[in-house]
């Protein structure tokens, strides 16, 4: 398929037909219909962030005292341990501040 060039102060932008983006692929080979369980396993990075191992300098108990050194860890764990550590924090506000 061919594109279409256009030309506005010295700067060309290509812009693609929908048959190029596409590679000639039918609708249903582009978009597939996902539970929402398929959809989280697939990419889990879209509900709780990377799940790839980082390396980061941190403050870290060690040994009974705080040292700064470099760890590694993966942000979407971290991410849900500390989901967890927040909801049970309101929770227990909930409880005790609102209801009692």
């Amino acid at each position: 398929m061919e594109s279409n060039a256009i030309q506005t102060d010295n700067v060309i932008s290509e812009t693609a037909t929908v048959s190029d983006k596409t590679n000639g692929k039918s609708i249903e080979e582009i978009y597939q219909k996902k539970t929402q369980l398929e959809h989280i396993l697939l990419r889990p990075d879209t509900y709780i962030g990377s799940v790839e191992v980082c390396s980061s300098p941190m403050w870290v108990f060690e040994n009974e005292k705080m040292v700064y050194r470099s760890i590694n860890y993966v942000p979407g764990l971290y991410k849900i341990f500390d989901e967890i550590l927040v909801n049970g924090n309101e929770y227990y506000i909930y409880i005790f501040v609102f209801i009692l």
